[in-house]
């Protein structure tokens, strides 16, 4: 459920503010209908932070409710508010991000007992606040039920947020957590007799402990196409709801309302929870509108210091989950933050998502947007630089770009290289080593059944290579640049190609580990290489850089400046196919 408000976007806001502040709302009443009209009694959806599930909660409650069923003409579930599935009934909301975490787990379970007991007065119910929150929870359910004679909805929003705020904390103090938790939650299977419908909602899916094991059957909707757009909203949704919006915004950045949907989409678009429906950023998108700037805002509202010391010890690069294949059951592996592979973490808490995969049973992993891309660029180079010192890199960096200052971007490359841990460097060459050797041993078996018919060629040093250019991706995208080319070595285009208004400027970087004497034949190599395949084709004015980096001295050992090659070009447009470009390399 989406909204425009008319102050700032604000998740705090209930269905029925919505609806009687008169804001625009999206539709996805449906949805909820869906899940109504099905026998299943537990459900679960996991959604990222901000990304409308409490909304969703506040409509289920709102649909619940006798006293708000005329706030609901005209969207598509009010024709069947009158259907015995959806009868009013009591309802206990539990929002779990309200508890106070701070003093640990005995704050925690004071904090859940007074949220307990506060929910029972507002239904004129006295309960004792010394008795422990489990024994609260029953006596809150039992007496709801009978007071009312029907049986209870559950709405759980936020189940997870206490482990999420345990995550920097000791593994006993979380498995204390976990236990005391699961003891918690079978309150409801024990009292299954009062209970009609629960739902429950979190970012992580199933985190620490299997909700079946506690809560009977469960449904996990989180990945199920059918529920695909429930939360976030679509392409169609955005232009048919927001016309408004997107008229008034484009006039104000004057630009076309094409051009303008177009930058939306690469900035806050491409959530995915199926693999197939994409969706945009609710939370950015609404706060673009009010601010009409294009700014992270998302990825502003969450804690990072988790995903900072993750990527920091698992030597980790941004770039290094583009593209992981993983089979279709990824989205619903339940997961453990603390143990888990990072990329399970990266994806439920909404910074990877799904793409299509080559095989109808697997998906690929890509970052949702750009936001979400030079946000976790920015943290990535602030995670080995000072903040001061990765904000002048930036300054600097864009000056360098602009004014074609070649020099001024080497030496800004050069003080990101000399930061790269060298635990991470010495982990990419054990990598390469291996794959050298693996190599090495099929090349061995090969000539003694090919009589070496075939051209020996070096086939490893990816891992190293692809660490430095990663490491330069990083550095442009955490400037906010636009910025594009292969991370992982694709000679069909360049390394690196960033965009600005005057340049656009192709690097060709290639690592020397012991070879400083053929720098000047790497260059030379580097020039042709970026002449035979045309990067900078198509470009009215393009900068064209080799960079040889020496692994050893971890620093740009000699670099040249190609300028744009377009004589070059169209000397071979001119040339028969037999001839070769020119060699030549001209070093700044």
């Amino acid at each position: 459920m989406i909204v425009r408000y008319n102050d700032l976007a604000s998740s705090a806001q209930t269905f029925e503010e919505i609806i009687e502040k008169k804001s625009v709302y999206v539709d996805k009443t449906s949805y909820l209908a869906k899940l109504l009209s099905n026998n299943i009694k537990v459900w679960f959806l996991a959604r990222p932070r901000c990304f409308g599930k409490t909304l969703t909660v506040s409509t289920l409650e709102a649909v619940f409710s006798a006293e708000k069923r005329e706030l609901f003409r005209g969207l598509d579930i009010y024709s069947r508010l009158n259907e015995a599935r959806f009868a009013p009934r009591p309802v206990i909301r539990l929002d779990m991000s309200e508890l106070t975490v701070d003093g640990g787990l005995e704050e925690l379970k004071r904090s859940l007992g007074e949220m307990i007991v506060k929910i029972a007065a507002k239904q004129d119910l006295t309960l004792d606040p010394s008795l422990p929150p489990k024994s609260l929870l029953v006596q809150l359910i039992e007496r709801t039920a009978e007071n009312s004679k029907r049986k209870v909805a559950i709405l759980i929003d936020d189940y997870d947020a206490p482990f999420l705020a345990f995550m920097d904390r000791s593994s006993e103090e979380r498995e204390n957590l976990f236990e005391s938790m699961c003891f918690f939650y079978k309150a409801f299977k024990s009292l299954d007799r009062y209970i009609s419908f629960i739902f429950v909602t979190g970012i992580a899916n199933k985190l620490h402990f299997e909700f079946s094991a506690v809560l009977n059957t469960i449904y996990d909707i989180s990945s199920e196409p059918l529920f695909g757009a429930m939360c976030g909203f679509t392409q169609a949704e955005l232009e048919d709801k927001f016309a408004h919006d997107l008229k008034r915004t484009a006039a104000t950045l004057k630009m076309t309302e094409k051009e303008l949907v177009a930058k939306m989409a690469d900035y806050y678009y491409g959530f995915s929870f199926d693999g197939r429906t994409r969706l945009y950023n609710p939370f950015s998108t609404l706060l673009f509108f009010q601010k009409q700037e294009f700014k992270n805002y998302w990825y502003d509202t969450g804690n990072h210091a988790y995903l900072a010391d993750s990527l920091k010890k698992n030597r980790l690069t941004v770039e290094g989950f583009r593209g992981l294949v993983v089979d279709e059951d990824f989205a619903e592996i339940p997961v453990e933050l603390s143990n888990d592979d990072p990329s399970c973490y990266l994806y439920q808490a909404g910074y990877l998502t799904l793409r299509p995969g080559l095989k109808d049973d697997e998906f690929t992993l890509d970052y949702s947007n750009r936001e979400v891309l030079e946000s976790l660029s920015d943290l990535w180079v602030r995670n080995i630089l000072d903040a001061k010192l990765a904000s002048k890199l930036y300054l600097d960096l864009k000056n360098g770009l602009d004014n074609g200052d070649a020099p001024l971007v080497i030496a800004n490359l050069n003080t990101l290289l000399a930061k790269i841990p060298d635990d991470a460097l010495d982990a990419a060459r054990k990598e390469d080593q291996l794959e050298k050797t693996a190599w090495e041993d099929v090349r061995r078996a090969e000539r003694k059944r090919e009589t070496n018919q075939r051209e020996d060629k070096k086939r490893w040093g990816n891992f190293l290579e692809s660490l430095y250019r990663q490491a330069f991706f990083a550095l442009f995208r955490g400037a906010g640049l636009d910025v594009s080319g292969e991370a992982h070595r694709n000679l069909d285009r360049p390394d690196l190609m960033a965009r600005r208004e005057k340049w656009a400027w192709m690097l060709e970087i290639i690592v020397n580990q012991d070879e400083e004497d053929k720098e000047i034949e790497t260059l030379k190599n580097a020039r042709t290489r970026m002449i035979e395949k045309r990067y900078a084709a198509g470009h009215q004015s393009a900068i064209c850089l080799g960079i040889v980096i020496n692994d050893q001295k971890k620093t740009i050992a000699n670099w040249a400046n190609f300028g744009d090659l377009a004589k070059e070009y169209m000397a071979i447009q001119n040339r028969s196919p037999e001839e070769s470009p020119k060699s030549e390399s001209t070093k700044d």
